[in-house]
Protein backbone atom coordinates (compact mmCIF):
# COMPACT_ATOMS: atom_id res chain seq x y z
CA UNK A 1 0.00 0.00 0.00
CA UNK A 2 1.02 3.54 -1.00
CA UNK A 3 2.64 5.23 1.64
CA UNK A 4 0.34 8.46 1.14
CA UNK A 5 -3.19 6.33 0.88
CA UNK A 6 -1.77 4.37 4.15
CA UNK A 7 -1.69 8.31 5.41
CA UNK A 8 -5.02 9.69 4.35
CA UNK A 9 -6.56 6.66 5.84
CA UNK A 10 -5.03 6.51 9.00
CA UNK A 11 -5.95 10.37 9.58
CA UNK A 12 -9.30 10.56 9.64
CA UNK A 13 -9.25 8.45 12.34
CA UNK A 14 -7.95 10.98 14.70
CA UNK A 15 -10.34 13.55 13.21
CA UNK A 16 -13.46 11.31 14.30
CA UNK A 17 -11.72 10.78 17.50
CA UNK A 18 -11.79 14.26 17.98
CA UNK A 19 -16.18 14.73 17.08
CA UNK A 20 -16.33 11.55 19.51
CA UNK A 21 -14.37 13.99 22.78
CA UNK A 22 -16.38 17.11 21.28
CA UNK A 23 -19.95 14.88 21.75
CA UNK A 24 -18.60 14.32 25.49
CA UNK A 25 -17.47 17.14 26.30
CA UNK A 26 -21.08 18.60 25.41
CA UNK A 27 -23.05 16.28 27.17
CA UNK A 28 -21.05 15.47 30.44
CA UNK A 29 -19.67 19.30 31.16
CA UNK A 30 -21.18 21.83 28.89
CA UNK A 31 -24.69 20.70 27.98
CA UNK A 32 -25.79 23.96 29.52
CA UNK A 33 -23.29 26.13 27.79
CA UNK A 34 -21.99 24.24 24.90
CA UNK A 35 -20.20 27.61 23.75
CA UNK A 36 -17.88 27.36 26.50
CA UNK A 37 -16.61 23.44 24.91
CA UNK A 38 -15.05 26.12 22.23
CA UNK A 39 -13.58 28.10 24.05
CA UNK A 40 -11.88 25.24 26.32
CA UNK A 41 -10.56 23.92 23.27
CA UNK A 42 -9.35 27.20 21.83
CA UNK A 43 -7.44 28.39 25.01
CA UNK A 44 -5.78 24.70 24.91
CA UNK A 45 -3.95 26.41 21.67
CA UNK A 46 -2.66 28.69 23.50
CA UNK A 47 -0.27 26.12 25.65
CA UNK A 48 1.08 25.46 21.74
CA UNK A 49 1.31 28.34 20.00
CA UNK A 50 4.67 29.23 21.99
CA UNK A 51 6.06 25.72 21.34
CA UNK A 52 5.33 25.71 18.10
CA UNK A 53 6.65 29.30 17.08
CA UNK A 54 9.96 29.13 19.13
CA UNK A 55 10.66 25.40 17.17
CA UNK A 56 9.39 26.50 13.99
CA UNK A 57 9.40 30.12 13.44
CA UNK A 58 11.17 29.68 9.78
CA UNK A 59 8.69 27.69 8.86
CA UNK A 60 5.93 29.79 10.08
CA UNK A 61 7.29 33.37 8.56
CA UNK A 62 4.98 34.77 5.52
CA UNK A 63 4.25 38.31 5.07
CA UNK A 64 2.42 40.54 7.26
CA UNK A 65 -0.69 41.00 4.93
CA UNK A 66 -1.32 37.18 4.80
CA UNK A 67 -0.62 36.39 8.39
CA UNK A 68 -3.22 39.29 9.13
CA UNK A 69 -5.83 37.77 6.68
CA UNK A 70 -5.68 34.00 8.20
CA UNK A 71 -5.26 35.55 11.82
CA UNK A 72 -8.67 36.91 10.69
CA UNK A 73 -10.18 34.13 9.29
CA UNK A 74 -9.38 32.12 12.38
CA UNK A 75 -10.98 34.39 14.33
CA UNK A 76 -14.15 34.34 12.82
CA UNK A 77 -14.18 30.22 13.06
CA UNK A 78 -14.42 30.41 16.56
CA UNK A 79 -18.12 31.60 15.74
CA UNK A 80 -18.69 29.48 12.73
CA UNK A 81 -18.22 26.80 14.93
CA UNK A 82 -20.55 27.58 17.93
CA UNK A 83 -23.59 26.43 15.74
CA UNK A 84 -22.06 23.00 15.71
CA UNK A 85 -21.14 22.35 19.60
CA UNK A 86 -24.67 23.63 20.27
CA UNK A 87 -25.89 21.00 17.72
CA UNK A 88 -24.05 17.72 19.56
CA UNK A 89 -26.13 18.66 22.82
CA UNK A 90 -29.37 16.90 20.63
CA UNK A 91 -28.14 15.14 17.65
CA UNK A 92 -25.11 12.03 17.77
CA UNK A 93 -22.32 12.98 16.40
CA UNK A 94 -22.06 10.45 13.83
CA UNK A 95 -25.03 12.23 12.56
CA UNK A 96 -23.40 15.40 12.64
CA UNK A 97 -20.17 14.41 10.90
CA UNK A 98 -21.99 13.38 7.27
CA UNK A 99 -24.12 16.54 7.67
CA UNK A 100 -20.62 18.47 7.80
CA UNK A 101 -19.50 16.83 4.54
CA UNK A 102 -22.43 18.61 2.93
CA UNK A 103 -19.57 21.58 2.99
CA UNK A 104 -18.23 20.81 -0.85
CA UNK A 105 -21.63 21.42 -2.19
CA UNK A 106 -21.58 25.10 -0.65
CA UNK A 107 -18.05 25.41 -1.45
CA UNK A 108 -19.32 24.41 -5.02
CA UNK A 109 -22.52 26.95 -5.26
CA UNK A 110 -20.82 29.93 -4.02
CA UNK A 111 -17.76 29.69 -6.22
CA UNK A 112 -20.70 29.28 -9.52
CA UNK A 113 -22.31 32.24 -8.05
CA UNK A 114 -19.16 34.69 -7.06
CA UNK A 115 -16.45 32.98 -9.17
CA UNK A 116 -17.97 32.37 -12.10
CA UNK A 117 -16.88 28.73 -11.95
CA UNK A 118 -18.95 26.64 -13.81
CA UNK A 119 -21.45 23.44 -12.89
CA UNK A 120 -20.41 19.67 -15.53
CA UNK A 121 -22.33 16.71 -14.91
CA UNK A 122 -19.76 15.37 -12.40
CA UNK A 123 -20.65 18.38 -9.50
CA UNK A 124 -24.35 17.71 -10.37
CA UNK A 125 -24.35 13.80 -9.54
CA UNK A 126 -21.91 14.47 -6.89
CA UNK A 127 -23.84 17.57 -5.17
CA UNK A 128 -27.24 15.45 -5.51
CA UNK A 129 -25.52 12.31 -4.02
CA UNK A 130 -24.25 14.32 -1.02
CA UNK A 131 -27.80 16.02 -0.60
CA UNK A 132 -29.56 12.76 -0.33
CA UNK A 133 -26.93 11.13 2.17
CA UNK A 134 -27.29 14.33 3.84
CA UNK A 135 -31.14 13.87 4.51
CA UNK A 136 -31.05 9.85 5.08
CA UNK A 137 -28.78 10.65 7.67
CA UNK A 138 -30.68 13.06 9.36
CA UNK A 139 -33.77 11.30 9.60
CA UNK A 140 -34.82 8.93 12.29
CA UNK A 141 -38.02 6.49 11.45
CA UNK A 142 -38.32 5.59 14.72
CA UNK A 143 -39.32 9.50 15.77
CA UNK A 144 -41.99 11.12 14.98
CA UNK A 145 -40.56 14.77 14.78
CA UNK A 146 -36.72 15.82 12.91
CA UNK A 147 -34.15 17.99 15.40
CA UNK A 148 -34.89 20.51 12.73
CA UNK A 149 -32.78 22.94 14.77
CA UNK A 150 -29.56 21.13 15.19
CA UNK A 151 -29.82 20.00 11.79
CA UNK A 152 -30.28 23.68 10.86
CA UNK A 153 -26.74 24.64 12.95
CA UNK A 154 -24.76 21.71 11.35
CA UNK A 155 -26.01 22.82 7.81
CA UNK A 156 -25.55 26.57 8.53
CA UNK A 157 -21.82 25.88 10.21
CA UNK A 158 -21.32 23.72 7.06
CA UNK A 159 -22.20 26.74 5.25
CA UNK A 160 -19.98 29.29 7.22
CA UNK A 161 -16.86 26.90 6.61
CA UNK A 162 -17.68 27.06 2.60
CA UNK A 163 -17.77 31.24 2.82
CA UNK A 164 -14.33 30.61 4.68
CA UNK A 165 -13.02 28.13 2.39
CA UNK A 166 -13.43 30.08 -0.37
CA UNK A 167 -12.46 33.26 0.83
CA UNK A 168 -9.46 31.35 1.82
CA UNK A 169 -9.54 29.90 -2.38
CA UNK A 170 -9.29 34.42 -3.43
CA UNK A 171 -8.17 35.59 -1.06
CA UNK A 172 -4.91 33.19 0.21
CA UNK A 173 -2.00 31.91 -1.92
CA UNK A 174 -2.90 28.27 -1.91
CA UNK A 175 1.05 27.25 -2.31
CA UNK A 176 0.64 28.66 1.33
CA UNK A 177 1.17 25.06 3.55
CA UNK A 178 -1.33 23.41 5.86
CA UNK A 179 0.69 23.93 8.59
CA UNK A 180 0.95 27.39 8.02
CA UNK A 181 -2.39 27.80 7.26
CA UNK A 182 -3.31 26.20 10.69
CA UNK A 183 -1.24 28.04 12.55
CA UNK A 184 -1.80 31.38 11.85
CA UNK A 185 -5.60 30.77 12.21
CA UNK A 186 -5.25 29.14 15.83
CA UNK A 187 -3.76 32.34 16.34
CA UNK A 188 -6.51 33.91 15.71
CA UNK A 189 -8.59 31.39 17.02
CA UNK A 190 -7.23 31.09 20.36
CA UNK A 191 -7.55 34.96 20.36
CA UNK A 192 -11.19 35.43 19.92
CA UNK A 193 -11.64 32.65 22.61
CA UNK A 194 -9.44 35.16 24.95
CA UNK A 195 -11.40 38.32 24.00
CA UNK A 196 -15.10 36.87 24.23
CA UNK A 197 -14.25 35.11 28.05
CA UNK A 198 -12.76 38.87 28.90
CA UNK A 199 -15.94 40.19 27.85
CA UNK A 200 -17.97 38.26 30.24
CA UNK A 201 -17.10 37.72 33.75
CA UNK A 202 -19.86 35.21 33.91
CA UNK A 203 -18.71 32.90 31.58
CA UNK A 204 -15.14 32.92 33.28
CA UNK A 205 -16.84 31.91 36.74
CA UNK A 206 -18.45 29.27 35.08
CA UNK A 207 -15.92 27.67 33.59
CA UNK A 208 -13.37 28.03 36.44
CA UNK A 209 -16.44 26.43 38.20
CA UNK A 210 -16.81 23.71 35.71
CA UNK A 211 -12.91 23.09 35.62
CA UNK A 212 -12.83 22.70 39.34
CA UNK A 213 -15.70 20.40 39.34
CA UNK A 214 -14.11 18.07 36.27
CA UNK A 215 -11.25 17.54 39.01
CA UNK A 216 -9.04 18.64 35.58
CA UNK A 217 -10.84 15.92 33.34
CA UNK A 218 -12.18 18.73 30.92
CA UNK A 219 -8.72 20.11 30.77
CA UNK A 220 -7.22 16.78 29.95
CA UNK A 221 -10.26 16.03 27.02
CA UNK A 222 -9.40 19.33 25.08
CA UNK A 223 -5.42 18.62 25.07
CA UNK A 224 -6.30 14.88 24.05
CA UNK A 225 -9.21 16.86 21.31
CA UNK A 226 -6.51 19.34 20.40
CA UNK A 227 -3.72 16.64 20.01
CA UNK A 228 -5.80 14.55 17.78
CA UNK A 229 -6.86 17.21 16.04
CA UNK A 230 -3.58 18.47 15.23
CA UNK A 231 -1.52 15.53 14.28
CA UNK A 232 -4.56 14.42 11.81
CA UNK A 233 -3.85 18.05 10.11
CA UNK A 234 -0.19 16.92 10.00
CA UNK A 235 -0.96 13.49 8.78
CA UNK A 236 -3.08 15.13 6.23
CA UNK A 237 -0.82 17.36 5.13
CA UNK A 238 2.11 15.03 4.33
CA UNK A 239 -0.65 12.79 2.52
CA UNK A 240 -1.44 15.88 0.04
CA UNK A 241 2.59 16.08 -0.15
CA UNK A 242 2.99 12.15 -1.08
CA UNK A 243 -0.10 12.10 -3.07
CA UNK A 244 -0.49 11.97 -7.01
CA UNK A 245 -3.07 15.11 -6.71
CA UNK A 246 -5.27 16.50 -4.01
CA UNK A 247 -8.38 15.55 -5.12
CA UNK A 248 -7.40 11.51 -4.48
CA UNK A 249 -6.65 12.51 -1.14
CA UNK A 250 -10.09 14.02 -0.17
CA UNK A 251 -11.74 10.83 -1.84
CA UNK A 252 -9.86 8.50 0.54
CA UNK A 253 -10.70 10.74 3.52
CA UNK A 254 -14.12 10.63 3.12
CA UNK A 255 -13.99 7.97 5.44
CA UNK A 256 -14.20 10.31 8.19
CA UNK A 257 -17.98 10.24 8.84
CA UNK A 258 -17.76 6.20 8.60
CA UNK A 259 -14.75 6.07 11.24
CA UNK A 260 -17.62 8.28 13.45
CA UNK A 261 -20.20 6.02 13.12
CA UNK A 262 -18.05 3.46 14.00
CA UNK A 263 -16.44 4.61 16.98
CA UNK A 264 -20.27 6.60 18.18
CA UNK A 265 -21.26 2.96 17.95
CA UNK A 266 -18.29 1.84 20.45
CA UNK A 267 -18.52 4.78 22.62
CA UNK A 268 -22.34 4.02 23.09
CA UNK A 269 -21.29 0.91 25.06
CA UNK A 270 -18.38 2.48 27.20
CA UNK A 271 -20.75 5.93 27.63
CA UNK A 272 -23.80 4.76 27.19
CA UNK A 273 -25.79 8.03 28.23
CA UNK A 274 -24.07 10.48 26.21
CA UNK A 275 -24.26 8.30 22.96
CA UNK A 276 -27.90 7.13 23.49
CA UNK A 277 -29.30 6.97 19.57
CA UNK A 278 -27.14 3.90 18.96
CA UNK A 279 -26.88 2.38 22.62
CA UNK A 280 -29.83 -0.08 22.36
CA UNK A 281 -29.04 -3.52 20.71
CA UNK A 282 -32.65 -4.02 19.53
CA UNK A 283 -33.90 -3.89 16.18
CA UNK A 284 -34.59 0.03 15.80
CA UNK A 285 -31.33 0.52 16.68
CA UNK A 286 -29.20 -1.83 14.16
CA UNK A 287 -31.86 -0.35 11.41
CA UNK A 288 -30.84 3.13 12.26
CA UNK A 289 -27.04 2.03 12.05
CA UNK A 290 -27.61 0.41 8.91
CA UNK A 291 -29.47 3.44 7.60
CA UNK A 292 -27.04 5.73 8.49
CA UNK A 293 -24.71 3.56 6.77
CA UNK A 294 -26.10 3.74 3.75
CA UNK A 295 -26.08 7.63 3.77
CA UNK A 296 -22.46 7.77 4.71
CA UNK A 297 -21.74 5.70 1.68
CA UNK A 298 -23.13 7.78 -0.10
CA UNK A 299 -22.22 11.06 0.89
CA UNK A 300 -18.30 8.98 0.71
CA UNK A 301 -19.15 8.38 -3.25
CA UNK A 302 -20.20 12.13 -4.00
CA UNK A 303 -17.18 13.28 -2.30
CA UNK A 304 -14.94 11.06 -4.04
CA UNK A 305 -16.64 12.04 -7.57
CA UNK A 306 -15.93 15.99 -6.82
CA UNK A 307 -12.40 14.98 -5.58
CA UNK A 308 -11.12 12.70 -8.81
CA UNK A 309 -13.27 15.83 -10.59
CA UNK A 310 -10.99 18.58 -8.79
CA UNK A 311 -7.16 15.95 -10.16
Amino acid sequence: MDTWLLISLLAPILFALNNIIDQILIRKYFSDFPALAIYVGALVYILFIPFVSIFFWQSLKIDLATAGLLISLGFASLFIWIPYFKALDKIDSSVAMPLLQTNPVFVYALALAFLNETVTANIVIASFLILVGAILVSVNFNQIKLPLKPIFNILLCAFLVAIQTVLMKVFVNQEISVFILSFWMAVGFALASIIRLLLSRRLIFILIEKLKNSKGRIFILSCSQEISYFTSLTLSFYALKLAPAAGVVSSVMSVHALYVLILAVLFSHIFPDYFDDLRGKNKESRLLIIQRLCAIILIMTGISILGYFET
